[in-house]
């Protein structure tokens, strides 16, 4: 069973894991002062191995972040590159004629297209591990409210609460929404949502842009 412990004590250790991305423009940060460009340049270089039954590496930044508290980039469920507006009108397969049902490895698979190396988006199964193996503990990082993801052999990973981008705002930033690569239905597609002191698989709409945590085999 998953244990959960809230906290606000910040780890140190995580201070020194990073993910490096090659030259880019910055506008100022991934959480809390908007999203990082997308240069299609992004490079995740540190990987954790948790000690799940599946081997699944997780990476320790978002797609497009630079260090484990940022946001990074939020994409709408499918699609490669940022945008402005995030609407059905604006989104990539408004009447579910385009896309799989899971996306994983694919063309629409925005961590296997950025960062290959058999990086890929997390599926269903994989994030519903993360979530029931792991011990969950509240934190932060660099002022960054978010939880510790803590392996059964004691790795660990951190995930930023990212919020979700409708429209041109982002909202509920107090809130962490993470894509699987699978879809749920015409209108939704399966997501870790992260809420206060609760963390949980749901699913929601897909034209709406969300953070993506790469994982890979080990």
């Amino acid at each position: 069973m998953k244990k959960i412990v809230f906290s606000v004590v910040i780890l140190m250790a995580l201070a020194v894991v990073s993910c490096k991305e090659k030259p880019g423009p910055d506008n100022g940060g991934d959480n809390g002062g908007g999203n990082q460009p997308d240069t299609g340049a992004v490079v995740a270089s540190d990987y954790v191995d948790l000690g799940l039954i599946s081997k699944t590496l997780w990476a320790t930044c978002n797609v497009g972040a630079s260090s484990p508290e940022k946001r990074g980039n939020l994409y709408a469920w499918g699609e490669i590159a940022v945008k402005d507006d995030y609407k059905w009108n604006t989104y990539i397969d408004p009447y579910d004629t385009i896309l799989p049902d899971d996306i994983a490895s694919t063309q629409y698979d925005v961590a296997h297209v950025k960062l290959g190396g058999g990086c890929h988006i997390p599926t269903k199964e994989q994030m519903e591990e993360l979530i029931t193996s792991c011990t969950w503990q509240g934190g932060r990082v660099n002022g960054v409210t978010g939880y510790n993801v803590i392996g059964p052999n004691g790795n660990f990973i951190f995930l930023p609460f990212t919020g979700f981008k409708q429209g041109s705002s982002i909202q509920y930033e107090d809130y962490g929404h993470y894509w699987t690569s699978e879809k749920y239905d015409k209108n939704d597609a399966y997501m870790l949502d992260i809420c206060g002191a609760e963390d949980k698989m749901d699913n929601r709409s897909r034209y709406m842009g969300r953070a993506v945590r790469p994982v890979k085999s080990k």
